[in-house]
């Protein structure tokens, strides 16, 4: 069984087994948004990082084309999260997409990463893996690198000397999520562990899921009966918080696109936001500097 701590108020947990360079976790990122925004501190979120390509050169999926010669694989990998992409709606780059190379060929590094900065931060672990997310989708970096990984590690603020100090305990923290990994018979991500902080009772759902198949889950199965939270327009600088792609803030706000490009528009126009690789940052965020959004 997974261990838990409970936050004050908690009343459920959504795990998500994860990788932080698979594309259906980016695509779950508006659902947890907007589960965290309805439920707030009923809910505690966190992630157990599942590893998703050792060696991408020893690694199969033939149905996307994905394994192999490197070259190939990043280009089928692009094609795979551009498709991915129109499901999930969240943004991925149209080109120059190489998340392997032959010195860089696995996604445990990222996995490590993660798993480093939570002996630090979990809140801050949770930035580093949705700026790990971003750079990987948007920017095309090779986020294995270790250079990579420790830039965006002090982007988020995180002690950069510990971090790299910790990385031994991390890589010991990050096999201890395999194995769990393995004993809830966990083998495409994202999985999603859905518990009962009071009772006990958890359900696994399995892929990419939507909001209204957590909330059948936490109300029917767990037997939940929670107040839950309307998020309001007015509140929409909360809910882009560093930063939010358009289908994540019409996810928490049920809106359509033309109702969400209408009140981003407003905010552009008032100097709130920026728009930078399909992300709306605020021009108050740590990211931005002088009118500027740094990426």
């Amino acid at each position: 069984m997974v261990e838990y701590k409970k936050e004050f108020g908690a009343k459920f947990e959504i795990v998500q087994f994860s990788d932080p360079i698979c594309t259906w976790c980016w695509g779950a990122e508006p659902v947890l948004r907007k589960l965290k925004a309805i439920y707030k501190n009923h809910l505690k979120l966190s992630f157990i990082m599942g590893g998703l390509v050792r060696d991408i050169r020893e690694f199969s999926d033939p149905l996307n084309g994905i394994g192999g010669d490197i070259n190939k694989t990043n280009a089928s990998i692009l094609a795979h999260w551009q498709e991915a992409s129109r499901t999930h709606k969240m943004p991925v780059a149209k080109s120059g997409f190489h998340l392997f190379s032959d010195e860089f060929p696995s996604s445990y590094p990222q996995n490590i990463a993660f798993k480093t900065a939570e002996i630090q931060s979990e809140e801050l672990a949770k930035e580093l893996l949705r700026e790990i997310r971003i750079a990987t989708a948007l920017r095309c970096e090779i986020t294995s690198k270790p250079s990579v990984l420790v830039s965006l590690a002090s982007k988020v603020g995180l002690d950069v000397a510990k971090f790299s100090s910790d990385l031994k305990n991390g890589e010991e923290e990050f096999y201890k999520d395999l194995e769990l990994t393995r004993k809830y018979g966990v083998s495409g991500f994202p999985s999603f562990l859905v518990r009962n902080l009071q009772s006990g009772e958890e359900v696994l759902l399995r892929g990419y899921a939507r909001f209204n198949d957590f909330k059948s889950v936490i109300e029917n199965v767990l037997n939940l009966k929670l107040e839950i939270y309307e998020p309001k327009k007015d509140d929409i600088l909360e809910y882009i918080g560093s930063n939010a792609a358009k289908i994540e803030i019409m996810e928490i706000l049920n809106i359509s696109e033309n109702e969400c490009d209408e009140l981003v528009d407003t905010l552009i126009k008032n100097g709130k936001v920026k728009i930078v690789n399909e992300l709306i940052y605020p021009l108050n965020s740590p990211s931005c500097r002088d009118g500027e959004c740094l990426i």
